[in-house]
C-alpha cells in the first residue's frame, strides 16, 4: 500500500455503531465535523480527562488553532490521522445516571463523551506492513460505564476484520489493516487492565513502536501489537459483562451492522453507519496528549 492509498483511506468517510442488529450497543462513532468543534475542545482540555500517567501537561492551554489543525483535511492527507467522536445514543445519558452537562455535549446522533483517533501508517521497511495507532479520550463523568471497552471492540472490528470498501451511506466498511497499535505508560495500570481485558498481548519496550512513530509517550511505555489473528483468538474470549447473561459473547465475523443505519439511528450528513461489536470491562480510558506528529498517549480509570 502506498502513501496515496493510505491518504485515501484517511480522508474518506468514517461512521460505525457498536453491537449488532440483534444486540445494538450504545455508541456511534464517527467523524467530527467542522462545526463540532467546540465539543472537540472540550473532550481534549478539560484537565480532569488528562490527569493520567504520561498525559500532556498544559492541554487547556493549547490555542484553539493548533486543535483545530486534527480536523482538517489535510492532517488526513499528509498525516493519515482520523479522528473520531465516541457519541452515546440518546436518553442512554439519562438510565446511565451520566451527570455531564448534556448541553455542552449535544450533536446529532447523541451526546458526546470521548474521542478516538487512528493514525495509519506503514513499515517504512515494508510498504505492504501497514497499520492503525489508536488513541481514545473518555470524558471523565462518563466513566465507570465500560465505553472505553466496547469503543476498542469496535474499533479493532474496524481495522482488521473491516473491508475498504465504500458502502451505500458513502462511510467505509473498514480499513482492512495487518495490525493495530496502542500504546500506555507502564505506570498506567488501570488501562493495563483495560488491555487484559480484551485479551491483548503486550511488550515493554524503551524505542519507538513498530512502523517508527516519531512522538511517543515519553515515559516507561507497553506497546500492544495486535494482528488480525490476535484479535480472532482474543475476541472469542472477550466477555460484554454489561449486556444479559446469554448475550454476553462477541459474534463470531465482527462484521459491519448496517441495520442501524437503514433505519436512520444518528445519521448526520452521511457520518454514521454500524460496525463493530459492544462490551464492557468497567474502565474508562484517555488520551493524554496531542503532538505536532498526531499521537496521543494514552490512560484508563475504572
Amino acid at each position: 500500500m502506498n502513501p496515496k492509498s493510505l491518504a485515501q483511506l484517511a480522508i474518506h468517510p468514517h461512521g460505525f455503531s457498536t453491537g449488532t442488529k440483534d444486540r445494538p450497543g450504545r455508541l456511534i462513532l464517527r467523524d467530527v465535523l467542522d462545526h463540532e468543534f467546540p465539543q472537540f475542545k472540550r473532550i481534549l482540555t478539560t484537565p480532569e480527562n488528562n490527569s493520567f500517567p504520561g498525559a500532556e501537561s498544559g492541554m487547556a492551554t493549547f490555542p484553539d488553532m493548533f486543535l483545530r489543525i486534527h480536523l482538517s483535511k489535510e492532517r488526513r492527507e499528509i498525516k493519515h490521522e482520523v479522528t473520531l467522536f465516541i457519541i452515546l445514543k440518546p436518553l442512554l445519558e439519562e438510565s446511565l445516571k451520566i451527570p455531564f452537562e448534556k448541553v455542552h455535549h449535544i450533536v446529532n446522533g447523541g451526546h458526546v463523551i470521548g474521542v478516538m483517533t487512528l493514525v495509519i501508517d506503514q513499515n517504512p521497511h515494508n510498504p505492504s506492513d501497514c497499520g492503525a495507532f489508536i488513541g481514545i479520550i473518555i470524558h471523565h463523568e462518563a466513566r465507570r460505564h465500560s465505553f472505553s471497552k466496547e469503543a476498542f471492540i469496535a474499533i479493532l472490528d474496524y481495522i482488521l476484520l473491516g473491508h475498504p470498501t465504500t458502502l451505500r451511506n458513502g462511510n467505509l466498511g473498514g480499513l482492512g489493516l495487518r495490525k493495530a497499535f496502542i500504546e500506555t505508560a507502564v505506570a498506567n495500570s488501570a488501562f493495563r487492565g483495560l488491555m487484559e481485558s480484551l485479551h491483548l498481548k503486550r511488550f515493554e519496550r524503551e524505542g519507538t513502536p513498530d512502523h517508527g512513530q516519531r512522538d511517543r509517550v515519553r515515559v516507561p511505555s507497553i506497546t500492544y501489537t495486535v494482528t488480525k489473528p490476535d484479535w480472532l483468538e482474543a475476541r472469542k474470549l472477550v466477555i460484554m459483562d454489561w449486556m444479559p447473561e446469554g448475550q454476553q459473547a462477541l459474534s463470531r465475523d465482527g462484521s459491519p451492522n448496517l441495520w442501524e443505519l437503514e433505519q436512520g439511528h444518528g445519521a448526520d450528513s452521511g457520518h454514521a453507519s454500524g460496525s463493530g461489536h459492544a462490551s464492557g470491562s468497567g474502565h474508562g480510558a484517555g488520551i493524554g496528549r496531542l503532538s505536532g506528529h498526531g499521537r496521543f498517549g494514552y490512560g484508563a480509570y475504572k
